[in-house]
């Protein structure tokens, strides 16, 4: 566990790259920005929500709330 600052570095020194890196959203540009594309990225948040509950069903109930239309009932 590294500090935003300290990741390039950390990664540098590295003799095998981790096989994901999670941070906080709130560093998640960053942290993007200093991860190189062949690792994984995630947050926090969306391993807490995969955690939690089925994510691809939560996104699939975002999509059907755009094909509502005024009068529609659950």
């Amino acid at each position: 566990m590294v500090k935003e600052r300290e990741l390039r570095s950390a990664l540098d020194r590295l003799k095998t790259p981790p096989k994901l890196v999670v941070t906080d959203s709130q560093a998640f540009l960053k942290v993007a920005a200093d991860t190189p594309a062949e690792i994984p990225l995630t947050s926090f948040s969306i391993l807490m929500a995969r955690f939690k509950g089925d994510l691809n069903g939560a996104g699939g109930g975002d999509a059907a709330i755009e094909r509502l239309r005024s009068g529609d009932r659950c």
